[in-house]
């Protein structure tokens, strides 16, 4: 059975091992702003949710994880979908994403009812050049 709660510090090495692109002070800021989930299945960590606010107001989801053997098996969307209802429970009423054009994320977003909002193009590893699209979705 899966639960899914707000990321707190005992959760710093799974975080860590699975998110590369954030610092410690960011970690505990997040925390302390409950903008970081944690779904497990069981006593097992199988994923994560980190968001930010864009603007200081639009709920925006930087990255959702999900270990590689629990993959395809919903859970993403289940974590998705629960940081949506907290994000509207906390009077938000837009939601956003994004997503490399042609990534499965895409359309996995695209499903979960997100659209297309805009984009932006920037340099990858390998110098070159890689539309990021921006997705919302009103809750």
């Amino acid at each position: 059975m899966y639960a899914i709660r707000y990321a707190n510090s005992s959760d710093k090495n799974f975080w860590f091992n699975n998110d590369k692109n954030m610092d410690e002070s960011m970690f505990e800021n997040k925390i302390w702003n409950s903008l970081s989930y944690i779904i497990t299945e069981g006593s097992m960590r199988i994923g994560l949710l980190r968001s930010s606010l864009f603007r200081d107001k639009i709920p925006f989801c930087n990255l959702l994880y999900i270990d590689e053997e629990y993959r395809n098996m919903g859970y993403d969307k289940i974590l998705l979908l629960y940081w949506e209802q907290d994000m509207r429970a906390r009077g938000h009423d837009l939601v956003m994403v994004s997503s490399f054009l042609g990534d499965m994320k895409y359309m996995f977003y695209r499903e979960t009812g997100y659209q297309e909002s805009g984009g932006i193009i920037l340099p990858d590893d390998n110098n070159c050049k890689s539309m990021e699209i921006i997705m919302t979705k009103k809750l």
